[in-house]
């Protein structure tokens, strides 16, 4: 299954999502290639889980700010 996403306007938090997962793998894992790994790393992207990133992101900022 591709990732998928509800509307237009998201799409960079979306993937900023996605890419953050494929990154921790990386760190985590040390792999030679992702060709094999990057539809199962990005397969469980959902919407939802991409709006939490956003909320946890955005208290990150925030903390950074004040």
């Amino acid at each position: 299954m591709e990732p998928q996403k509800r509307n237009s306007y998201d799409c960079g938090i979306y993937m900023l999502y996605c890419m953050d997962i494929i990154a921790r793998y990386i760190v985590d894992k040390s792999p030679l290639t992702l060709l094999d790994e990057i539809k199962k790393l990005t397969g469980s992207c959902t919407t939802w889980k991409a709006e939490k990133f956003l909320a946890a992101l955005r208290g990150t900022m925030q903390e950074l700010v004040e």
